[in-house]
């Protein structure tokens, strides 16, 4: 019980900039096929982002994981503006950015199949003014694991 069975593992270094408020693929997506729908997978992410204020006195942005087309981990739900769980502020100051760098989390998923299934991640501004970037040019590659685990 508990064994490591399978290992994938992606890296992108793929820049995708996201200037508005909709879910983005960041293009770090990977795909596994469990032995046995009993077992679950654990997801290891490491996701380079940077962030830029283009005219307001913030910027924050949101992370999420999917499995296939359905969002498993999104840890700050969307209100009026949407979700964010990166972000800064500097008053009084316009055009200016932040490289925070990497957002490292896990998630243990029971996926209950034995059919291929893709995991990726998205990024999104909060809001029309600022932009997200995943994996900016120089700014380092992301990257994902996934382990199935033996039920």
């Amino acid at each position: 019980m508990g064994k490591i069975l399978n290992v994938v593992s992606a890296t992108t270094s793929t820049e995708v900039a996201v200037t508005g408020t909709t879910f983005t693929d960041t293009t770090l997506t990977a795909s596994i096929t469990p032995i046995s729908a009993s077992n679950k997978i654990l997801v290891l992410v490491n996701q380079s982002y940077h962030l830029n204020r283009v005219s307001s006195t913030y910027v924050y942005g949101g992370v999420r994981l999917l499995r296939d087309t359905t969002s498993i981990w999104d840890p700050n739900p969307a209100d009026s503006s949407g979700s964010y769980g990166l972000g800064f502020q500097i008053t009084g100051q316009t055009g200016s950015y932040i490289n925070v760098g990497f957002v490292n989390y896990n998630y243990l998923d029971s996926p209950s199949t034995t059919s291929a299934t893709t995991y990726k991640t998205q990024i999104r501004a909060y809001t029309g003014t600022g932009i997200a970037t995943a994996q900016r040019a120089n700014g380092g590659a992301s990257t994902i694991i996934l382990m199935e685990v033996s039920a």
